[in-house]
């Protein structure tokens, strides 16, 4: 049978009339109660909540004021308790999965620009900022409705999509306002100055990282000078460290103060979000990744080992000795430390305490958590490449010390 064509947009001829609707739950609720369902969850992929008509530049997100409202629909329709969120890391313009994000910092994408025009927000865009770039979009505009369009969100650059502009030229707004002594401007300014202090010990690093990676051309680490690539770690001293910071910073304070903003206000988005699905009576879960970034790797690079990789393992790998190489860095599991069921967290390492730091972010932004690869916290598998081979490397059994973190 040859196929043609398929539909992709799909369609119900009609809404339910509200009998139906009250009979739909009903029904669902007695089948939930019949297969013993207490807690049933959607995963929301970020990209696929719909953009609200007339402010879509290719991209949706869960903190957009639509969210609520599709949330509750699929409650309705299928009786869900949560919303399971896919990660909402930064990535970066090469790789767009969220499953090669950060997990401290949050991506820029995934912000909702037309929050940008209400008061609370300083009124930093306009409608017509927004319309001028919906306006530009050169693709084809009726299949934007139904399709993420990366390239035009976020551009082949990382800076120069239709997003990242109208991010831009909020943040120089907002500046400018607070130079007016704008009232909203500066109360926002006052939550802005609070979640820095507050977030200091990741920001100020994935800041020196997105800095670093734009002066050498790359993430790639390894090719800066010493001082850079270690900046971090004890072979740099304190007072090295902080010199080269301000200097790192001084080059240019717009674009970290810029980097700033975007966490800042995808925090309060963030928050806003969970409250609102909280208040409908659905939880938010995290989906909290095995793995860390290249720039997390970079900030804690004494937490891992560097020729080792996370990994599982599979026959039907065949060129790759078996093994589904994720490539994500291993940590060493050397420096995890003791942390007994009492969670006495006194004996951890310095890798067990960037855990227990990773996992603490993921509680404070959510309800509860997914925990990607689960079973690598007791049973570690990790393989290095050597000699253009794959090979497994044993770890020891971890037992319940990751849990109790």
């Amino acid at each position: 049978m040859k196929i043609n064509s398929i539909n992709n947009v799909q369609s119900f001829g009609r809404a339910f009339t509200t009998k139906e609707k009250n009979g739909y739950k009903k029904l669902i609720k007695d089948a939930g109660e019949a297969l013993g369902l207490k807690d049933t969850a959607a995963i929301v992929f970020d990209f696929n909540v719909p953009a609200e008509q007339g402010y879509n530049l290719g991209i949706g997100t869960s903190f957009s004021e639509i969210m609520p409202e599709f949330a509750g629909f699929i409650k309705d329709m299928t009786g869900i308790t949560s919303i399971q969120a896919a990660p909402q890391g930064k990535i970066t313009s090469s790789n767009h999965s969220p499953y090669s994000g950060t997990n401290y910092a949050l991506g820029g994408h995934i912000i909702d620009l037309k929050k940008f025009i209400k008061q609370e927000y300083a009124r930093i865009l306009t409608v017509e900022d927004i319309q001028e770039e919906i306006n530009a979009y050169k693709g084809d505009k009726e299949k934007l409705e139904y399709r993420t369009d990366y390239e035009n969100a976020i551009g082949q650059n990382g800076g120069d999509g239709a997003h990242e502009r109208l991010l831009r030229k909020a943040y120089m707004n907002f500046i400018f306002c607070v130079g007016l002594f704008d009232l909203d401007a500066l109360k926002l300014y006052e939550d802005f100055k609070n979640f820095k202090e507050q977030n200091k010990d990741w920001l100020e690093k994935e800041n020196m990282f997105s800095l670093l990676s734009a002066k050498y051309g790359t993430e790639d680490y390894e090719t800066w000078n010493d001082i850079d690539k270690n900046l971090y770690t004890d072979a740099v001293s304190e007072k090295a460290r902080a010199r080269r910071i301000r200097e790192i910073r001084n080059e240019d304070v717009n674009l970290f103060e810029y980097e700033n903003f975007k966490q800042f206000i995808l925090d309060k988005q963030q928050k806003e979000t969970k409250k609102e699905l909280n208040d409908k009576g659905l939880k938010l879960y995290g989906d909290c990744l095995l793995g860390f970034s290249k720039s997390e790797v970079w900030a804690f690079r004494e937490c891992f080992k560097p020729d080792l990789f996370y990994g599982g393992p599979d026959p039907k790998c065949e060129n790759t000795g078996g093994i589904q190489t994720w490539g994500l860095n291993a940590l060493d599991y050397s420096k995890i430390g003791e942390c007994p069921e009492n969670g006495d967290l006194s004996k951890l390492d310095k890798a067990g305490r960037l855990l227990y730091r990773k996992y603490s972010k993921f509680f404070e932004r959510y309800d509860g958590l997914r925990m990607d690869a689960a079973w690598q916290f007791i049973t570690p598998f990790v393989y290095k490449k050597e000699q253009g081979e794959y090979k497994n490397v044993p770890m020891p059994e971890m037992g319940y010390t990751i849990l109790n973190i």
